[in-house]
Formats: C-alpha cells, sequence, structure tokens
C-alpha cells in the first residue's frame, strides 16, 4: 500500500513499554497522538525497533522498525474497497472475463 503522506513520529509520541521478556537491543513503544497541547495514548498504534551492535565497526545500528496501526473492521473494508477500485483504474479498460 501507497502513503499518501509519509508517517512523521516525533520522540515525544513514544513511551518505551517496560517489557522484560524482550530481546538485547529490541524495543518496544506504545505511540501517543497529539491533541492540541495533550498526548493521548493509542490503543491500535505500535512501534518495535531492533538495534544491533557492530563488533568490527564498534557501532549500534538501527536493524529493523515495524510500525503497526490496527484498524477497527469497517475501516479496514473500505480501506481494501479503496485499494480495489484504485488498482481497476490502474489497468484501465479492458476485456472482462466470461
Amino acid at each position: 500500500m501507497e502513503l499518501e503522506e509519509p508517517i512523521v513520529i516525533t520522540g515525544d509520541q513514544l513511551a518505551l513499554k517496560p517489557v522484560k521478556h524482550l530481546q538485547e537491543g529490541e524495543y518496544d513503544f506504545d505511540v501517543y497522538d497529539r491533541e492540541g497541547d495533550d498526548y493521548v495514548l493509542n490503543e491500535n498504534k505500535f512501534l518495535s525497533v531492533l538495534m544491533m551492535y557492530d563488533e568490527e565497526e564498534q557501532e549500534h545500528f538501527l536493524s529493523s522498525v515495524e510500525y503497526t496501526v490496527t484498524l477497527p473492521n469497517e475501516e479496514f473494508k473500505a480501506l481494501k474497497e479503496e485499494q480495489h477500485k484504485l488498482r481497476q483504474s490502474r489497468k484501465g479498460p479492458g476485456k472482462k472475463k466470461k
């Protein structure tokens, strides 16, 4: 899926989750939405990052990032329908199968 605009998450929107079972270098974050001057936890958003250490270079580097947004069922269905229509419009006029 292509994004209409890039996702921008600033550090003030993240809170490190106190999870004890993660491997070294793995971090999970709660994501907060900014509403005016307040921050509200968004239970439907999740961020996980994995940092690795390069012994040779003696530097940490970002290995992977997972950003998940869970949609309510109705929004998901609407999104799928929108994507289907977009794919059909990109194909252009074509022959219909019988």
